[in-house]
């Protein structure tokens, strides 16, 4: 990894090393030279009158179900295999927000059409994908804009890499122990997500992890197994707690508990024969108070050996206490109806919880700040303080080292992810520590297209995200 400049910066009595480097794609578990080890200021408090040491993680083994038993309750009668994500039938991911890195400061390594000279592949690298299947699906057929380029994408991306050389293993009518072991080390890699992956398997893998001390996880708990007063308890000694659905993505099913009267709310919902069914895919998950007065996170996209490709820091463009209130005014048309979203958000509805959206990709409009790439260090009025507020340069942004190193722990999950996949953590604005939130195993482009192309909606954004994780590879 080469270092292409050197700084140092006097801060209070003490010195802080910043360099810039060249990146390549960052090892997994490996810190780069290029991020600096930073002196965090302790932040002020996002509750004024309450100590720092109010937030505490409640240890795993004290839950009433461990998260893998919650995931698997959750699998029950569902069938989306990967992550809880959607997958469609014709094998194409849906699309989501959130970026991988590696790219030399002097632009993107991406080209805009095939250049099969340039692709080489000294390690021998093949790409498993069911070719025959993606490329007779008609783009035409999808209705949904940003499926439809996400399949182009891909289409495109395959036939570059089979005309560079690169060997493509047709998985179609190919049992799923026969696709690449997890033991095995041979430089094949799924384009699409492994059948093997599953909620069940992310939990669990992220459980482990936070067993052994290598990975921050929230606390979490099935909600059917709390009761009024649990969730009393965990109100009262946090502040607030975070209300999901695990099997939907893109900040949907997400509601910020941070009353007494949502908590009643819910008591109530719980007790009633009826509405207690369609609870039953909710998890309550500890709240991690982000710095600054917006809410934020950090996504790093990574490629199937858990080299991070692309970062985003994102925020919330409404602050804290201007957070709005989900609310369902038309249920979305590519989607089933989902009674226990129109239980939850509707204002019709007697189980209306009136939640904010605590989440930093949020449906009132959120901004992305490029942490990797040749666009780092553009930054908006107000970007500056926000980096800074989360111990991060804001003449050198730079993904945070401890974030790197849980990113490298995620390696069993980012093999069976497919070309790519995506981790967002969010940074605890009293201790700065880092906490794992969840993989994406169907990230959407726009962070990348920040990074590598300084547009969220550039419309070579999904060629450039699908066609990095590849040259990355290689």
């Amino acid at each position: 990894m080469k270092v292409t400049e050197t700084t140092a910066e006097a801060k209070n009595g003490s010195t802080t090393v910043v360099q810039r480097t060249a990146l390549s794609p960052v090892a997994p578990g490996r810190i780069p030279d290029s991020v600096a080890v930073r002196e965090r200021p302790a932040p002020e408090s996002a509750h004024p009158g309450r100590s720092p040491r109010g937030i505490h993680v409640r240890g795993l083994a004290s839950l009433g179900r461990t998260l893998s038993e919650t995931a698997a309750h959750l699998r029950r009668g569902h069938t989306a295999g990967v992550t809880g994500r959607d997958t469609h039938t014709d094998g194409s991911r849906g699309a989501s927000d959130q970026p991988p890195g590696g790219i030399p400061p002097e632009g993107p390594v991406l080209p805009r059409g095939p250049e099969p000279e340039r692709w080489e592949n000294p390690r021998g690298v093949k790409l498993m994908a069911p070719v025959a299947r993606l490329e007779d699906i008609e783009i035409d057929e999808i209705s949904i804009p940003e499926e439809a380029r996400a399949v182009r994408a891909m289409q495109t991306v395959v036939r570059e890499a089979q005309a560079a050389g690169i060997e493509i293993i047709d998985t179609v009518g190919m049992r799923p122990e026969k696709r690449v072991p997890l033991a095995q080390t041979a430089e094949n890699f799924d384009i699409m997500p492994h059948p093997a992956l599953s909620i069940t398997r992310e939990l669990e893998l992220a459980e482990k992890l936070s067993r052994r001390g290598e990975l921050n996880v929230p606390s979490m708990q099935y909600l059917p197994d709390m009761s009024r007063d649990d969730m009393r308890e965990m109100l009262e000694e946090e502040g607030a707690f975070m209300l999901l659905r695990i099997d939907l993505d893109r900040g949907e099913g997400k509601y910020l508990i941070d009353r007494p009267d949502q908590v009643e709310t819910l008591a109530r919902l719980l007790d009633d024969e009826d509405t207690r069914p369609l609870l039953e895919r909710l998890v309550v998950r500890q709240f991690i108070p982000s710095p600054t007065d917006h809410y934020t996170s950090l996504k790093v996209y990574t490629n199937p050996r858990a080299e991070a490709i692309a970062a985003t820091l994102l925020y919330s463009h409404h602050t804290k206490e201007e957070s709005r209130h989900p609310v369902i005014a038309m249920p979305d048309p590519r989607r089933s109806y989902d009674p226990a979203r129109i239980l939850l958000e509707d204002p019709a509805s007697d189980g209306y919880l009136r939640a904010k959206d605590g989440i930093s990709l949020s449906k009132g409009g959120f901004g992305q700040i490029a942490l990797m790439g040749q666009f780092v260090g553009r930054l908006q009025p107000g970007e500056a303080e926000i980096l800074e507020a989360h111990g991060i340069s804001a003449k050198y942004p730079a993904v945070p080292a401890e974030i790197l190193e849980q990113v490298g722990r995620l390696q069993p999950l980012a093999r069976l992810a497919g070309l790519v996949s995506s981790s967002d953590f969010v940074i605890n604005a009293y201790t700065m520590d880092p906490f794992y939130l969840e993989t994406n195993t169907a990230p959407g482009p726009s962070p990348v297209a920040v990074c590598l192309l300084g547009d969220p909606a550039h419309p070579d954004r999904f060629e450039a995200m699908y066609r990095n994780a590849v040259r990355s590879l290689l």
